[in-house]
């Protein structure tokens, strides 16, 4: 029996007006990354962001009603500059995949 997910995957597809190399910066960057990361309206504190396979990313989102939201974060792979793929290892527990494709002079994020 396969042990499938698909009743539990989300998948969103976004195109970003800049070239793959500086979008997978934006991923691998720790300190482009906490000026991005998370809803609209809140801010990042780093711990700490080890980019690399098996690494560790400890970081606390600032919430716009003022609570701070504790984040734990393993690194599983990087493939240049195409694919980042991340464990959330506290609640809620997930996986995030992002694969980066060049369109042109824009890269579609899935």
């Amino acid at each position: 029996m396969e042990n499938s997910t698909a009743d539990r995957e989300l998948t969103a597809t976004r195109r970003i007006p800049a070239p793959r190399a500086k979008v997978w910066a934006a991923y691998t960057d720790p300190k482009v990354l906490a000026t991005w990361w998370g809803p609209d309206g809140f801010t990042n504190t780093f711990a700490l962001c080890d980019v690399r396979p098996g690494g560790a990313w400890r970081f606390t989102k600032h919430g716009p009603d003022g609570k701070d939201y504790a984040n734990e974060v393993r690194f599983v792979e990087l493939q240049a500059p195409g694919r980042w793929v991340i464990d959330h290892t506290c609640p809620p527990i997930f996986r995030l995949t992002a694969t980066l494709t060049e369109r042109g002079a824009e890269t579609e994020v899935h």
